[in-house]
């Protein structure tokens, strides 16, 4: 369905600006992506409030050319932390 909605074929990560899967979301495929990036797309990284993560992906955020942070599972209530650049990827299982 949300390939014949969106032109988007399903999995990846989404994020939304409100907490408990709520407010604005925008969904991310596999890629590396600067966090300035985001605000073009319409959600500021520090407005990000939760994440929901489809299975076998895996969300790597970055700062100054270390890794911050890893999430590989939903998430109603995350908490921001600062980063630089971010990266979804895929595990194949």
């Amino acid at each position: 369905m949300m390939e014949i909605c969106y032109g988007m074929a399903p999995g990846g990560v989404r994020l939304f600006s409100g907490p408990n899967y709520s407010g604005r979301v925008v969904q991310l495929k596999v890629g590396y992506y600067p966090a300035s990036f985001l605000a073009q797309i319409g959600i500021l990284p520090e407005g990000i409030a939760a994440v929901a993560v489809d299975q076998g992906y895996e969300l790597v955020l970055s700062s100054a050319g270390k890794q911050v942070g890893q999430i590989d599972r939903d998430s109603s209530s995350w908490a921001w932390a600062p980063f630089d650049y971010f990266r979804v990827t895929y595990r194949k299982k």
